[in-house]
């Protein structure tokens, strides 16, 4: 088969069903550029053919290739991995949702396809590809200085709070560090620095930014050393007003979450919470009347994660129905997010889309379930906590 060259709006469809067909035209009747192909090496030959799509729709019941083994190839591909996937699949089983999760699958749905719910899903893949998704980011606006030595941990850190929308500067060493906080500190809303760096250590560099520009401003320390004597940490409790971050026990997600509820105070610690796996199929609205749809892929004690193209923004109050395990009926339930990733394909170390949310009422057949999977672990417990 020969491919065309797709444009920017540009679907690819992959499944082998003869609804294949009228997902396409659903997909042109919403105005983009439909691709239909019936199996998962015509989608990868598409891809490579490029250039690249805007997403990719693929059945999950594909064979002899899988649809979640085309979303994976797809995600692990350096230059493909910032194409949008979602999958498609007529069962809502747990395992089914798994399989999604496992692959990377930006979002999940349901069978019979519509054009309401697929409108949503294509509309914020196009507008995160232009410059207004920045506008939607819960960060947007917000400013860090970012002083770390490890390419990882400035990898991770960094492109995370770029994809909440922050402006974030670089630093590898501490000298570094104070040029750019010198240069820039009417722009800065906060500072995030390691400990152990080059030329001025962390600490130190804290004193220095405190002393100037940045008397008023979060400074936030975080090591990955073994020890810090207890001179260091008196002094980093003084300067910060709060401890050192761990990064070597805590959760990346922890490191975040503190950095979020730092430069904005209304977002909780909730991304940080310890999750439990927890598989199931989620529909959310904020009025009531218009449902999105997304899977949740783990839950806490408190809350309940949900992995989706069309996250809500932080501190709306959401609807959420949760079809669990073994119950023909939807949990009704309601919540407030708390944190939200909006979609961002421009960085390998994006965070997964979606968003989570504090539940603030739970029917009775999911509270009886989160009592049960993500109840608090005993200090007896064994088993090491489970990394976001």
């Amino acid at each position: 088969m020969v491919f065309t060259r797709m444009s920017a709006n540009g679907v690819v469809v992959v499944d082998d069903s003869p609804g294949g067909k009228e997902t396409a035209a659903s997909v042109a009747r919403l105005g983009y550029q439909a691709t239909l192909v019936t199996s998962g090496e015509a989608c990868l030959d598409a891809l490579a053919a490029g250039p690249l799509p805007l997403a990719v729709l693929v059945s999950l019941e594909l064979r002899p290739m899988p649809g979640d083994e085309c979303c994976r190839l797809v995600k692990e591909h350096q230059a493909w991995r910032g194409v949008g996937v979602i999958v498609v699949t007529s069962s809502e089983s747990p395992h089914e949702v798994m399989r999604c999760w496992r692959a990377a699958a930006d979002d999940f749905l349901l069978r019979p396809l519509t054009t309401a719910s697929l409108a949503p899903k294509l509309d914020m893949l196009t507008r995160a590809a232009g410059p207004a998704g920045a506008g939607r980011r819960p960060l947007a606006g917000k400013s860090l200085l970012l002083a770390e030595s490890s390419r990882l941990y400035r990898n991770q850190i960094g492109a995370n709070l770029e994809q909440a929308g922050m402006r974030v500067l670089y630093a590898t060493e501490g000298d570094e560090a104070l040029e750019v906080a010198l240069e820039h500190a009417a722009e800065l809303d906060a500072c995030l620095l390691d400990t152990v760096l080059p030329g001025l250590d962390g600490v130190t560099l804290a004193a220095k930014l405190r002393a100037g520009p940045l008397k008023h401003k979060p400074i936030l320390l975080m090591s990955g050393s073994e020890a810090m004597n207890p001179a260091a940490q008196e002094a980093a409790q003084r300067l910060t007003g709060s401890g050192v971050l761990d990064k070597r026990t805590l959760p990346f997600e922890a490191i975040l979450a503190k950095v979020y509820s730092t430069v904005q105070p209304s977002l909780t610690q909730l991304r940080s919470a310890e999750r439990t796996p927890f598989f199931s199929v989620v529909d959310f609205s904020v009025d009531g009347r218009e449902w999105f749809s997304g899977f949740a892929y783990d839950i806490s004690a408190g809350g309940i994660f949900i992995r989706t193209l069309t996250p809500m923004q932080p501190t709306a109050e959401v609807h959420v129905k949760v079809r669990t395990a073994g119950e023909t009926a939807s949990a009704h339930s309601a919540g407030v997010v708390a944190w939200s990733n909006p979609y961002w394909p421009r960085s390998s170390f994006a965070a997964a889309v979606g968003m989570g949310v504090r539940l603030t009422r739970m029917a009775p057949v999911l509270a009886n379930q989160v009592e049960r999977l993500a109840r608090p672990r005993t200090e007896t417990s064994s088993s090491p906590p489970r990394p976001p």
